[in-house]
């Protein structure tokens, strides 16, 4: 785990050491333990690694990379990166892990290659050699972000993993090519400007994130997951994809939930085991919820060490799992260490966290994750977590109702004409449109279309609606909820891995998803059916429907290694007492005397509106709640990274 920067002057223009040692040190946190940068000229096909001592003046060469090294595998120096092929003809910058590194590199041992480390970026670095780029991608298994700059063919080659667990940023800038591990990178080059996107302003106070390739800042891109480049000029840059998430097919015969159930643990035990590989120690996230604490269960089954787990607690039991977290800690037999987030630490850290995700603070919790990782980086470097089984495997409320909604749509509406005051928390859930995308799309974002008209007077909903209408069409399985499930692993999920990279990151922490494996992925989109990740319970209770309906392999997994209240219990997400931390003087102090005036004179948002919210704290809703925090926190961000 580490993080890179890069820079291409198209008009063969010298790079200036000193913009790239700036570019490499502001990301020094995503690998403290060693930096290298080198020059290179596609042009020529030379390259100059650059010597440490040397932080400013021009090189003549166009091009060059900055590489920050958080050492997991292979500590020594013969790490170090960018690294160089042994033909000088290729240099790699490379950030993640791959997991099937060691198994590919007798292969290539075989055709005549050798190692000088013991390290998965070498690996990479020979089959891009003995395969070429796309070969080369076919073959990985493991998170990563990858340059390749290839001399011979005086090309750059870019891409990033198949789901999205490593952020790759590019930027655009007059002559200019950018890429980075984070977008605060690009701060240091003189000709990158800070400027907001409005048209993805609404995207994003909408459903709290900005989907695809689009980012906040008008003059950045984010590389899509499952996608590569090429580019060897301005007028040469070729984007393609190499791998998407499968559409389900239609089943030609269902397998018994039992057989699906036994065939998932193999593969997720597989996924866990692959995923221990590391010289550096590793621990694991637990909330107490049963996704992170199966990864618990099944690391510690598949190792001999002892495995430490770090969880983060609220003093208000409310919104405490501690209770669930050593029961789950007990029943694995791991070391549990908790830590106590408190409304001081919150205020204290909005502005560090808005810096490092590079973006707003969509979820509050993200101050939780940060929090967590600066506690745990005194004891591991690696962290496995629970992360994506959610949406690959339909854990959320949104998706039992997308399952039922055909047969409840026709007394909603009814109801709802009846009912209007009383029915919008339902038909939010279970939808009192006919177009079925438009409301599952709904349903999945933070906040209603009326509460964003009131945060933007200008808003266009249906430009927003449209945007997320072509990304959800793209799926073609023959069932509605797995292309609803494809549409959230591509969108929703790909923004929670950004968070728990950058909040883990900010204190050099690896987090690793043994639920992304895209292995895992691929055998849950064609082998399970689709009635044995999600059902329609019948039941009196509604909540014990939802419960019992969604994640249903997992959770019947699950009941194996836990008792029945641990699984079946309500989904509780990782909530904290938004309105006793907003209470706090600090955080008060810091909105009253630079956020709401920052609001009011950036006008970009309803100043007015907000400012009552703002007043009316106790009596306001949980929804009016959101789109404070959704203001406050673009506002945060806009102050830390001082955007125009």
């Amino acid at each position: 785990m580490c993080g890179f920067v890069g820079m291409l002057n198209f008009d063969e223009t010298p790079i200036d050491i000193g913009i790239l040692s700036k570019m490499t040190e502001i990301q020094k946190h995503r690998g403290p333990d060693d930096e290298g940068r080198t020059a290179f000229s596609l042009k020529d096909g030379t390259f100059k690694h650059v010597p440490r001592n040397c932080r400013e003046g021009k090189l003549p060469f166009s091009g060059g990379l900055g590489f920050n090294r958080l050492s997991i595998l292979d500590l020594s120096s013969m790490g170090s990166q960018p690294m160089v092929s042994s033909s000088q003809k290729a240099i790699i910058a490379f950030n993640g892990e791959i997991y099937n590194a060691f198994e590919l590199r007798p292969e290539l041992e075989q055709k005549g290659y050798v190692f000088n480390s013991n390290t998965d970026t070498e690996v990479i670095l020979n089959l891009f050699d003995a395969y070429g780029f796309e070969g080369m991608l076919s073959r990985l298994n493991g998170m990563f972000a990858i340059c390749i700059v290839d001399l011979n063919v005086k090309r750059i080659f870019l891409a990033r993993d198949r789901l999205g667990i490593k952020p790759l940023y590019i930027s655009r800038v007059g002559k200019t090519l950018l890429f980075s591990s984070e977008v605060k990178s690009f701060l240091h080059h003189p000709s990158f400007g800070l400027e907001l996107d409005s048209n993805s302003l609404d995207e994003y106070l909408t459903f709290r994130y900005c989907s695809g390739s689009n980012h906040l800042l008008s003059n950045v891109e984010q590389v899509k997951p499952g996608c590569w480049l090429s580019i060897s000029s301005l007028s040469d840059q070729r984007l393609a994809s190499y791998w998407e998430i499968p559409d389900m097919p239609f089943p030609k015969k269902e397998n018994s939930l039992e057989n699906s159930i036994q065939n998932a643990e193999i593969h997720l035990e597989r996924s866990v085991q692959s995923q221990l590989l590391s010289d550096a120690k590793l621990g694991c996230q637990l909330s107490g919820g049963i996704d992170s604490s199966l990864i618990n269960f099944l690391a510690s089954r598949n190792t001999n060490d002892n495995l430490d787990a770090f969880s983060v607690t609220f003093k208000d039991p409310a919104y405490s799992e501690k209770q669930w977290i050593d029961s789950a800690a007990e029943r694995s037999n791991i070391t549990s260490h908790c830590f106590e987030l408190d409304a001081e630490y919150f205020a204290k850290n909005i502005s560090r966290a808005s810096w490092h995700l590079d973006q707003p603070l969509n979820h509050p919790n993200s101050l939780g994750l940060m929090f967590l990782a600066e506690n745990a980086c005194s004891h591991v470097k690696v962290l496995l977590s629970g992360e994506g089984a959610d949406e690959s495997l339909g854990g959320y409320a949104r998706y039992y109702y997308a399952k039922a909604r055909p047969f409840t749509s026709p007394f909603v509406n009814s109801l709802n004409r009846i009912f209007p005051d009383k029915m919008s928390k339902l038909t939010r859930r279970l939808g009192g449109s006919s177009d079925k995308v438009e409301n599952f799309l709904m349903s999945s974002s933070f906040l209603d279309s009326r509460f964003v008209e009131n945060l933007r007077l200008d808003y266009d909903y249906e430009s927003v609606l449209e945007r997320r209408r072509t990304l959800f069409m793209e799926g073609n399985s023959h069932d509605h909820l797995a292309n609803c499930l494809k549409y959230d692993m591509r969108t929703y999920l790909v923004d929670l891995l950004i968070r728990q990279d950058k909040m883990t990151m900010a204190s050099s922490v690896e987090n690793r998803v043994p639920f992304l494996d895209h292995n895992w992925i691929e055998f849950v989109r064609n082998e399970i059916p689709i009635s044995h990740l999600v059902r329609v319970c019948s039941t009196l209770n509604p909540k014990n429907a939802v419960n019992r309906g969604t994640k249903v392999v997992l959770k019947k997994m699950a009941r194996k290694y836990f008792d029945e209240n641990f699984v079946f219990r309500r989904k509780a997400g990782f909530a904290i007492p938004m309105k006793q931390f907003f209470k706090q003087s600090l955080f008060r102090e810091q909105v009253e005397d630079t956020i709401l005036p920052g609001i009011a004179s950036r006008e970009l948002l309803n100043h007015k509106y907000i400012n009552r919210l703002w007043s009316n704290l106790d009596s306001i809703s949980n929804f009016e709640l959101e789109a404070l925090w959704g203001a406050l926190s673009v506002e945060f961000w806009i102050q830390s990274f001082k955007v125009n």
